[in-house]
């Protein structure tokens, strides 16, 4: 009798089996080494932008700080340069200004009759060659009795800051009120004027126009309100049409160098 054989049929994989997929250790590292790079890019991008924004956090830091120092460096050798600098209570007021090369510079003020707009005809009291500048303006005041006016002194400065150049020179101009209680007013005991002058931040100029350094305008008080005394508690002021008391300095150009 011959011995049977039974032939076992595999059973065949179920339509519903979860089919995963076979990876290769090679191909396993290069996945982990692509993650890993990607998430460095992405840190590194992040540390990039931070440090971006804190640097120009100290640029913009630094510009102020040089800015309130009066410090520049010169962006247009053939523009004038100028920058109010921060002084206690503004007195004097100062300013930083850069004069270029190709022509002299001639300092200039002028004793009420101020116009708002445009220069007028004024005093030239001081040549100036190119280079830089310290200017500052100072005003001292002494109320008038029954037969004077009040009187202001104007004291003008004028340093070259360039080391191999330096000078300088001083003007002192007084003038008294003519048309406008405005040097000591005398409802208020304040000065009454508005003054017009360069900023904060450092501003460039074409060299052939005047440069306005200050421009002060007598302006009119207008009392509100005043305690039971008559003095004057609250009061605002009026701009004055026209060419009025005040004081002004601008430095203008020569004609250039031949």
């Amino acid at each position: 009798m011959e011995p049977t054989i039974e032939i076992q049929e595999k059973p065949k994989p179920s339509a519903n089996r979860l089919w995963l997929p076979r990876f290769s250790l090679l191909t396993l590292v290069m996945v982990m080494t692509i993650v890993a790079l990607a998430a460095g890019l992405f840190a590194s991008k992040r540390r990039n932008d931070k440090l971006q924004a804190q640097n120009q956090t100290l640029v913009a830091d630094n510009t102020q700080y040089r800015n309130e120092l009066g410090l520049f460096e010169i962006e247009d050798p053939a523009k004038i340069h100028v920058i109010r600098l921060a002084s206690e209570d503004d007195q004097p007021r100062k300013y930083r200004v850069y004069l270029p090369p190709g022509r002299k510079y001639v300092r200039c003020y002028r004793s009420n009759a101020i116009p708002e707009i445009g220069i007028p005809k004024g005093v030239a009291d001081d040549t100036l060659e190119p280079g830089n500048y310290l200017f500052s303006i100072g005003v001292t005041r002494r109320k008038g009795d029954g037969d004077s006016d009040a009187v202001a002194t104007f004291t003008l400065n004028t340093e070259r800051t360039d080391e191999e150049h330096w000078r300088r020179s001083m003007t002192r101009v007084h003038l008294s009120e003519k048309e406008n209680d405005w040097i000591i007013n005398n409802d208020t005991g304040e000065m009454a004027c508005r003054v017009s002058e360069p900023g904060r931040e450092l501003e460039l100029h074409d060299p052939e126009q005047p440069l306005v350094l200050y421009r002060a305008r007598a302006e009119k008080i207008v009392v509100k309100d005043r305690s039971d005394t008559g003095n004057a508690m609250t009061w605002s002021t009026e701009s004055i049409d026209g060419p009025c008391d005040g004081f002004m300095v601008w430095i203008k150009p020569e004609k250039p160098e031949q």
